[in-house]
């Protein structure tokens, strides 16, 4: 039996805010073209918030069962260095424990991260802070599925 054809979007959740790209129809190995919704912007209110990341089975026959899980990701931007473009490759799986991980394909994304009128010092001096308690709304019953799953992940226990 063949893998199924997929049908894929990335949702990102990056603080309060949430996107997702454009739906990418029937193909195993799908690329959102520069005329795509592929890129976005986001306002950093803390050095620390981490970017998340989940590529779903788009499912349009039934928008209230939510999206099929493929993997996800979260990256911490406070690794990386300002001003600086970063292509980065990560493996997707739908479980975040080592011991149950079955590889669903991989997902690149590039990232630059700039700060306010390029001061680094008063990013550094915000991280002294805890971050604030940061939520995110959503309007339909199938982002918040798929917010739930990019941020806390599938049914690892």
């Amino acid at each position: 039996m063949g893998c199924p054809i997929r049908t894929a979007v990335l949702f990102i959740i990056f603080e309060d805010s949430i996107v997702n790209t454009d739906v990418i129809f029937d193909s195993l190995h799908p690329r959102w073209m520069p005329w795509t919704q592929r890129a976005f912007v986001f306002d950093i209110m803390h050095p620390t918030s981490q970017l998340m990341l989940a590529v779903l089975d788009y499912d349009s026959l039934n928008p209230f069962d939510g999206d099929d899980p493929i993997g996800r990701v979260t990256i911490d931007p406070s690794n990386l260095r300002p001003m600086t473009d970063y292509t980065m490759q990560f493996d997707l799986s739908t479980s975040s424990l080592v011991a149950n991980r079955k590889l669903n394909g991989t997902v690149t994304v590039r990232v630059r991260i700039e700060w306010e009128n390029g001061n680094e010092r008063k990013a550094l001096i915000k991280a002294l802070n805890p971050p604030p308690e940061i939520y995110v709304n959503v309007a339909q019953h199938r982002d918040f599925l798929a917010s739930h799953y990019a941020i806390i992940g599938g049914g690892d226990t």
